[in-house]
């Protein structure tokens, strides 16, 4: 505790000076440990590390070989907020917090773990999105385990989220219906710490439903069947091949398909399925600056480019 002293001097003769007075303060008792409040997770590898101790004290931060890591005081309140000297590494890292009073008691020590992790998840891979109903769809793919994936359209708008799992498998079903036609989705995964992968992107057209079923000609062939509801997305829809320098016949997929031949220069030949108006293929991405020259072909045998 507190203690108010009076000092004197006396010299050999016996005289006496004038007396001085003085306060000490007295203390022999360690400070509480210190109470690390946050965080767990580290996404620079240097924190700052906050908590709580012996208002005035010093909280030193150590690794567990014993090295410090950094150091602070805790003010009045007795909250502390320390960012280490130097960042950690990525990966998980246990520390060992102590509180030093000004009397130089030393408190016990308080154990804590923290992960670094200052990368960001590798882009998602689409697989499919399928399973329409009322312009929503089922999302499938992978991406790092436990990370928030992101499905976003061309606009930007959010429309649809989920997790993937333990073995980073995701299925979710989007949560913004989409209106018949071509679009072009866009998902990100978002780990633990908030770090943002790179984008993945996904070409998908929904094909509108049409009333009824029956026969019906068009400038894309003639066919049979009931039109429905679907998406093409890649890995799935239809068969595309690739042609170089010469004719190819385009792969028949089923009886409402337009068979026909399209000339190129590495160029890639398919045929698509009409389905209520629209014409549906699948086109795996041919890299940035691509032209697209599409060529229907009639049955009578006339060939018109759009």
């Amino acid at each position: 505790g507190e203690h108010k002293l009076e000092l004197v001097a006396q010299d050999k003769a016996g005289n006496t000076s004038e007396e001085t007075k003085t306060t000490v303060d007295v203390d022999t008792e360690a400070p509480t440990a210190p109470v690390v409040t946050s965080p767990s997770d580290l996404t620079d590898g240097k924190g700052p590390i906050t908590g709580t101790a012996e208002p005035g004290a010093t909280v030193i931060i150590r690794d567990e070989d014993g090295n410090e890591l950094g150091r602070g005081e805790a003010n009045d309140d007795g909250d502390f907020s320390i960012e280490l000297d130097e960042p950690l590494t990525d990966g998980a890292h246990d520390l060992e917090l102590i509180a030093q009073d000004k009397a130089g008691n030393t408190s016990e020590q308080t154990k804590t773990t923290v992960d670094v992790d200052t990368e960001a998840p590798a882009a998602p891979v689409l697989e499919a999105f399928d399973d329409i109903v009322d312009g929503t769809g089922i999302v499938r793919g992978s991406a790092e385990p436990g990370s928030t994936v992101v499905i976003r359209d061309a606009d930007g708008r959010e429309i649809g989220r989920g997790t993937a799992d333990s073995d980073g498998r995701f299925a979710f079903r989007t949560t913004v219906p989409l209106e018949p036609g071509a679009h072009l989705l866009s998902v990100v995964a978002v780990d633990r710490f908030g770090h943002v992968s790179p984008g993945s992107s996904m070409l998908v057209t929904l094909v509108p439903e049409s009333e009824g079923e029956g026969e019906g000609e068009s400038d894309n062939g003639a066919g049979t069947g009931t039109a429905f509801p679907g998406v093409v997305a890649p890995g799935t829809g239809t068969q595309l091949g690739m042609t170089d320098d010469h004719t190819a016949p385009a792969p028949k997929t089923d009886e409402a398909s337009t068979p026909g031949t399209v000339t190129t220069n590495r160029e890639l030949a398919f045929t698509g399925v009409e389905l209520g108006g629209w014409l549906a293929a699948a086109l795996t991405a041919l890299g940035l600056g691509a032209v697209l020259r599409l060529l229907a072909r009639r049955r009578e045998g006339d060939v018109r480019g759009d």
